[in-house]
């Protein structure tokens, strides 16, 4: 138990692919969080707008953030660019 509580309450991130998760986001949290190569985001994201539809919550108020990871080579002639 928090006391004091705190005032004003922080913000809650949920951050997980799976559908039940993102049931969760859409119905409680402030923001949902994606990990995963942005190639296989679509069908998530979509779950997400379904799971905010069927509340009747506007899918713009939940924030979204990703996580990506990033390696650049020591040579920079190495570095390949993906198209």
């Amino acid at each position: 138990y928090c006391e004091p509580r705190p005032d004003p309450v922080p913000p809650v991130m949920v951050g997980s692919p799976g559908a039940k998760v993102i049931r969760v986001a859409a119905r409680f949290a402030d923001g949902w969080s994606w990990d995963a190569p942005l190639s296989v985001y679509g069908p998530p994201y979509d779950e997400l707008l379904r799971a905010c539809a069927e509340i009747a919550r506007d899918p713009a108020s939940v924030w979204l953030t990703a996580g990506v990871d990033i390696n650049f080579p020591d040579d920079s002639s190495d570095f390949v660019a993906e198209t």
